[in-house]
């Protein structure tokens, strides 16, 4: 058909001009206009199936075009779907890990401050008792000095008194009545003796006491010690005389040795003695507990002195030495008399040292 008419082209016309053509040529053959007219009918099937076939090519392309085109959309709606979906997630793990770093961060800071809150206690504490042990030292080195002073003016007075009355003086009296109640002494005027005087250099009796004496310099130091009464046992003035008077020794020592190792009421045996001879070397003080020590002026005769495991005690060498060691000693008051060279401290914790020294050296010490 022909776009500008509707109206039939010359070729849907050619049927009947062949009708007319034939008509006017007088009856030509019928077999001629048959097959022309067969022709003309095939040719217009064939170009119908072209323009069918050509129709339904293009509505399948177009049909491509608009599915591949869905496709695309729907492909790019679903990645858009995915990228936004995605992009929640990160949004929300990324806010649930800053509310958990928040968490985290004040959780944390809560810590250091109740942290630093204990420590502040703590140190407060641990202040107020360094303090409050301070104040305890120095009233107990002020009332031990106050001791050391009435117990050197008694050695004093009885020294002269020894010089000036052949020993019978009123300080000797007086130190027979006060142990007349204890036991193993004789308080009656016949047993009230002289005092010995101090060492002169070193103690060979019991200089090198120790836990792995022999029973033979045991019962040498015994003897020693008894050779002023003769008697079987020691009384408490019998240990007084030697270790207070000779080697100057303090009275509370010498008292809590008896008082250890003595065998009811008669005094101090060998047994006894041989027990606590260690602790009775007057150039090591080892493992006490809660005691008074005293070396007087001329016990230690220059030596060196060795203080080793005291805890709670109160240590007064008042004489000079060649050197001292002071080792894991706790909470004690240390007040040495003048050094020739070094003293030193090692492993000490909480005490309070007194001290006239050429060198000092310290070592792991606390307080």
């Amino acid at each position: 058909f022909d776009q500008a008419s509707p109206e039939p082209t010359s070729a849907a016309l050619r049927p009947s001009a062949l009708a007319r053509g034939q008509a006017s040529a007088g009856g030509r053959g019928g077999v001629a206009f048959a097959a022309e007219a067969k022709r003309a009918r095939d040719a217009a099937e064939r170009e119908r199936q072209e323009r069918e076939s050509e129709s339904a090519r293009t509505r399948q392309q177009e049909e491509a075009q608009v599915a591949a085109r869905r496709k695309q959309e729907q492909e790019q709606a679903d990645a858009e779907a995915k990228r936004t979906k995605e992009q929640e997630e990160a949004e929300m793990e990324a806010q649930q890990n800053k509310e958990q770093e928040e968490t985290e961060r004040k959780h944390r800071e809560t810590l250091e401050r109740q942290q630093a809150e204990q420590a502040e206690q703590e140190s407060q504490q641990a202040a107020a008792e360094a303090e409050r042990h301070k104040r305890e030292q120095e009233e107990k080195a002020q009332q031990l000095r106050e001791e050391m002073e009435d117990e050197a003016a008694k050695l004093d007075a009885g020294l002269a008194g020894q010089r000036g009355r052949a020993g019978k003086d009123d300080d000797d009296t007086s130190e027979s009545e006060r142990d007349a109640d204890l036991p193993g002494m004789d308080a009656s005027p016949a047993a009230t003796k002289p005092r010995r005087l101090r060492i002169s250099g070193i103690s060979t009796s019991v200089a090198r006491a120790s836990k792995r004496s022999k029973d033979d310099e045991v019962r040498k130091a015994f003897d020693d010690v008894r050779s002023t009464s003769g008697s079987d046992a020691l009384t408490l003035k019998d240990l007084q005389s030697y270790f207070c008077d000779y080697l100057g020794f303090g009275s509370a020592e010498v008292h809590n040795f008896f008082e250890k190792h003595r065998s009811g009421d008669k005094g101090v045996e060998f047994g006894g003695f041989r027990d606590g001879y260690a602790t009775l070397n007057p150039y090591m003080l080892a493992q006490r507990k809660g005691e008074v020590l005293f070396r007087k002026p001329g016990s230690l005769g220059g030596q060196q002195l060795n203080l080793d495991g005291l805890e709670d005690c109160e240590v007064y060498a008042l004489d000079k030495t060649a050197q001292v060691f002071a080792d894991y000693c706790k909470r004690c008051v240390v007040v040495l008399g003048p050094c020739e060279s070094s003293v030193f401290v090692r492993d000490c914790e909480d005490c309070v040292f007194y001290m006239a020294v050429q060198q000092l050296r310290t070592k792991d010490c606390h307080r």
